[in-house]
């Protein structure tokens, strides 16, 4: 089945436009001039391709006193879409570009997996500060309480200790003139903003990971990039978390794709699109399984009831996702049932297998260095706190960006003016020629071996 044909009447709800493009991007005529053509001559046809990882001025910060960028996920963009390339969401007004190096999947020192969508990642782990006992047991005796209730009371994590009604007691206990202060002014007023943080830096101690261990109990570890590291790994897989995902979330994860090499993103430059495009597109394939779901729903299949109709249609979606993922073991089988309803499910499944997407996604399982980035974008009223966290992490060649606009057009810039195998930021395989195409299984009516998951 060619995945263009089925994605055109998928997005049919989606209007002309969007089914028009993706129609155009997965054509047979192009899906057959990419098999054929080298990633050497579709970057010279079609652009560079560039790695990114976007990241909040906070994020920096940690990253900063971390001493590098710990497993950071970077998204793998085509800068030829002119706008809307990037990641949408809120990932962080900074921007920096990686050097292909750092996550080469055909490199084992950059330990990283490259997927032909966003991948899961495993979150940062949880910090806390453990309690410098001395300053809490002199803390208690001013509060004029205990030291457990003080520590009970007394969090050490907080970013708002004016908020903290165990501080605003004891201010007032140690400044009468405040007894008749509401709460509300009294954490407006900047000499108790000034107590409450003096109070809480002085029974905070250091930051530590924490996490906790099989049998449940917490264990707390030194805060570094290292540690972090190694809590992310153990947690490291690719796909979703099942168990938090929607069925259309689960669908899409289940079939992700491991890319062997970074010459293989541009044999599948036909799958990128602007952001806009890629949401509509989501819509429409949603609607599409939720229709096939809502067939098989009302069919009253008793292996699909239950008493609850949410928890029963969510039960079909789930059916659905499954059946597309390729899953054999089901109940119902799928041999019972309707033909167009199984000409659906194998439709959704090519569908989600070479889904358009605005970016793939590169994943170090690892520590990187800021001097593993080619450099940074940075919003031109960024602070100087921002300019210095980079340079302490050794990110050379920042540059200021007025708004998403100017953003996309310096990318644009930079992806057209890099040179493959010369400028270390643009995706490649330092010029060396790719092997068999990607696309041959495709358009052969079976898998290459680059498609193959783990």
């Amino acid at each position: 089945m060619n995945p263009g044909s089925i994605l055109s009447r998928i997005l049919k709800g989606a209007g002309d436009d969007v089914a028009g493009k993706i129609g155009k991007q997965y054509s047979a005529a192009n899906l057959s001039q990419l098999a054929a053509s080298s990633a050497d001559d579709i970057a010279r046809t079609q652009g560079n391709m560039l790695a990114t990882h976007q990241l909040t001025s906070s994020k920096l910060g940690q990253a900063a006193d971390l001493g590098g960028f710990v497993q950071p996920s970077m998204a793998v963009v085509d800068p030829s879409k002119a706008t809307n390339f990037l990641p949408g969401g809120d990932f962080g007004e900074i921007v920096m570009v990686a050097n292909r190096n750092a996550i080469d999947p055909a490199r084992k020192a950059s330990k990283s997996i490259l997927g032909d969508r966003d991948i899961y990642s495993p979150r940062f782990p949880d910090t806390t500060h453990e309690i410098n006992m001395p300053a809490m047991d002199d803390l208690a005796r001013r509060a004029g309480t205990s030291k457990q209730s003080a520590m009970v009371n007394m969090d050490v994590d907080s970013t708002d200790p004016q908020y903290m009604g165990f501080l605003q007691d004891m201010y007032r206990k140690e400044n009468p003139a405040a007894a008749s202060i509401h709460n509300f002014d009294l954490r407006e007023m900047p000499e108790f903003k000034q107590y409450a943080n003096d109070a809480l830096n002085t029974v905070r101690g250091e930051k530590v990971l924490t996490y906790r261990t099989p049998s449940g109990a917490r264990k707390n570890i030194p805060y570094n990039a290292d540690n972090a590291n190694k809590l992310m790994s153990k947690a490291s897989t690719i796909g979703g978390e099942s168990w938090h995902e929607s069925p259309h979330a689960k669908l899409y994860h289940q079939n992700t794709t491991k890319l062997k090499s970074l010459d293989d993103i541009y044999k599948n430059k036909y799958r990128f699109i602007d952001n806009q495009t890629g949401d509509a597109t989501k819509d429409a394939m949603g609607d599409y399984i939720a229709g096939t779901a809502e067939k098989i729903n009302k069919m009253n299949l008793p292996e699909l009831q239950t008493d609850n109709q949410y928890e029963q249609y969510d039960r079909v979606l789930n059916y659905v996702a499954d059946a597309a993922s390729g899953r054999k073991d089901l109940y119902p089988a799928l041999d019972t049932m309707p033909q167009d309803v199984l000409d659906e499910i194998a439709q959704i499944g090519t569908a989600y297998k070479d889904v358009p997407v605005s970016y793939f996604e590169a994943k170090p399982r690892r520590v990187v260095g800021g001097n593993e980035f080619h450099g940074a974008y940075i919003p031109d009223d960024s602070s100087p706190e921002v300019m210095k966290q980079l340079e302490r992490l050794g990110v050379k060649n920042i540059k200021k960006y007025l708004d998403k606009g100017d953003l996309d057009l310096q990318l644009a810039g930079l992806a057209k003016e890099g040179k493959r195998g010369i400028d270390p930021y643009v995706l490649s395989m330092a010029g060396a020629l790719p092997t068999a195409g990607i696309l041959s299984g495709l358009l052969g009516g079976g898998q290459s071996n680059e498609q193959q998951m783990m």
